[in-house]
């Protein structure tokens, strides 16, 4: 069974009708975080989390499951990552060129709180040509999205890192 890693947006949890959604595609663990104050995040989650399958993340959650994913080499569903907030955690942002695991970046455009126009470019300079990334990007979606944006783009993901 698939061990997957939700990370919460901030100050925020994985909820109810998200749970439900994401329980059928396998072990979910879904820790709750304080973002901003915990300097040793990172460390702590590269080492209690290195045998995950897979990293599902939101806003802040998007933006530490993106390094995150790097480090361990695990495929990640990113949905409207903080990227543009990077150098406001407390450990130092970085791209690792060797990361070849899939990406699935689902980006809303009326997302007012994390601007897919400030964060996009941040993915795209990072991207190397063997990198599999796809991106969405949905009109529609705002910050908070509706539970069939969420389990269409789970879908897609698992579909995706099935077949590989």
């Amino acid at each position: 069974m698939k061990k997957i890693l939700y990370l919460h947006g901030l100050d925020s949890h994985l909820q109810t009708d998200r749970a439900a959604v994401l329980f059928p595609y396998g072990e979910v663990i879904a820790p709750t975080f304080d973002y901003k104050n915990n300097p040793e995040l990172f460390g702590q989650l590269c080492h209690e989390y290195k045998d995950i399958s897979a990293i599902i993340g939101s806003s802040a959650g998007g933006l530490v499951g993106y390094f995150l994913a790097q480090k361990l080499q695990k495929p990640c569903l990113l949905f409207n990552p903080a990227l543009n907030y990077q150098h406001q955690m407390p450990f130092a942002p970085f791209w690792d060129k060797q990361y070849k695991q899939y990406m699935l970046l689902v980006m809303g455009v009326q997302d007012m709180v994390i601007p897919y126009k400030e964060s996009l470019p941040i993915a795209l300079a990072n991207k190397v040509p063997e990198q599999q990334i796809d991106i969405h990007l949905i009109q529609a979606m705002e910050h908070s999205f509706p539970i069939e944006i969420f389990s269409q783009e789970l879908k897609f993901f698992f579909d995706k890192i099935s077949s590989q």
